[in-house]
């Protein structure tokens, strides 16, 4: 009863109708819990969350009444047993399918008249962006790494840092505390 309460009282703080997004993690360690907190944290305001995922990984999330996530299903091009034996193979397979898999999803929604506004993808997935301006939706990517991290990706992008970094180096990150290479 709370939670219908304040799902309408934040429809009526935004003045649209539903606001439909589709969360789509890349399936690897590391990628689908911060994804998967975020869209929990999404549908805690009311909006309707749909999560894209692989076969393997589908039947892992099981929907509850409080938390209601849609979980649907696409394919990555692979078996578990290729996924598990080679990396690289299911790496190049996934970005030859997945993103007609994906793109095939939300056809399907916006055919229901299902209003997707906004796919949100993992940044290790730079072609969600392309899916969602052929839809006309918004992308945005979810960085599942910490922001020492970014920090570290934005001193090297402006050759603050060299990459690779040589063992026993001592990194400095305005800010943060040294951090030693090993």
């Amino acid at each position: 009863k709370g939670a219908k309460k304040r799902k309408m009282e934040v429809k009526a703080k935004r003045g649209d109708d539903d606001i439909h997004v589709i969360v789509f993690p890349f399936a690897i360690q590391g990628h689908i819990n911060p994804m998967l907190q975020f869209s929990r944290r999404l549908v805690s305001r009311g909006v309707r969350v749909t999560l894209a995922t692989t076969s393997p990984f589908a039947t892992k999330f099981t929907p509850l009444d409080s938390n209601p996530i849609t979980v649907e299903t696409i394919s990555d091009g692979t078996t578990e047993v290729a996924r598990v034996k080679n990396t690289d193979i299911y790496i190049t397979r996934f970005n030859e399918v997945a993103p007609h898999s994906l793109t095939e999803l939300i056809e399907k929604k916006l055919k229901l008249k299902d209003r997707v506004k906004c796919l949100i993808y993992d940044s290790t997935i730079p072609w969600g962006l392309d899916i969602a301006r052929k839809f006309g939706i918004y992308g945005v990517p979810f960085f599942t790494h910490s922001c020492l991290v970014s920090l570290v990706f934005h001193q090297v992008y402006h050759g603050v840092l060299t990459a690779p970094i040589e063992e026993e180096t001592k990194v400095c990150v305005d800010g943060m505390p040294v951090i030693e290479a090993r």
